[in-house]
């Protein structure tokens, strides 16, 4: 996932990060530009979903954004990849810009990849025989961060939810039907516990 829509970090490390070796110039994985870069290569996959290569290179760097992201929650502007190194930048620098990208591109995607058959990023796929139909239901639970875009590259379908979170969509490809189903939404106390 590493290489995926990474640039290289020239300049950057100077003013945000920690560790400036090498003058600065280093191959900082998963820098914010992996997120920023891979905006138009994923919006460049959804009008050409038979180009699998976008595909990839975009969802490594999706995946690759949140990695920045340690156990305790704070953020990393990058991946240091020198081997004396080979850790995480303790300061933030710039990680909301490639956080940006990855949240306005963030989804779940069924592929028919030409070698590989069906293949769900970030997402669970589950394949079902209809007894009604005598044909294949296919079921796409989202795994995603977001959960509220699927891009169904069979049907060229880009499906997105403006408001709560998609369960799961259940596809009758030889009908080319989605049935969409939504999370219900989640109901928030109007009282709040006091403190003293």
């Amino acid at each position: 996932w590493a290489w995926n829509a990474g640039s290289r970090s020239m300049g950057d490390l100077g003013n945000n990060g920690k560790w400036f070796v090498n003058k600065g110039v280093e191959r900082g994985l998963m820098h914010y530009r992996a997120g920023l870069n891979m905006i138009p290569l994923m919006e460049a996959y959804r009008q050409h979903p038979d180009d699998h290569l976008l595909l990839e290179i975009g969802m490594g760097a999706i995946a690759g954004q949140m990695c920045n992201i340690d156990d305790s929650g704070a953020t990393s502007m990058m991946f240091h990849s020198f081997p004396f190194i080979n850790e995480f930048d303790p300061r933030s620098g710039d990680y909301g810009l490639g956080f940006f990208g990855h949240s306005i591109q963030a989804g779940a995607y069924l592929v028919h990849h030409p070698h590989m058959g069906r293949v769900c990023y970030l997402c669970n796929l589950r394949e079902m025989h209809d007894t009604s139909s005598g044909h294949t239901l296919v079921e796409i639970t989202p795994t995603d961060s977001y959960r509220q875009r699927v891009f169904i590259e069979p049907l060229a379908l880009y499906l997105r939810a403006r408001t709560g979170t998609i369960s799961n969509v259940k596809l009758h490809l030889h009908s080319e039907r989605a049935v969409v189903s939504l999370d219900a939404p989640q109901v928030l106390s109007s009282q709040s516990d006091s403190v003293d």
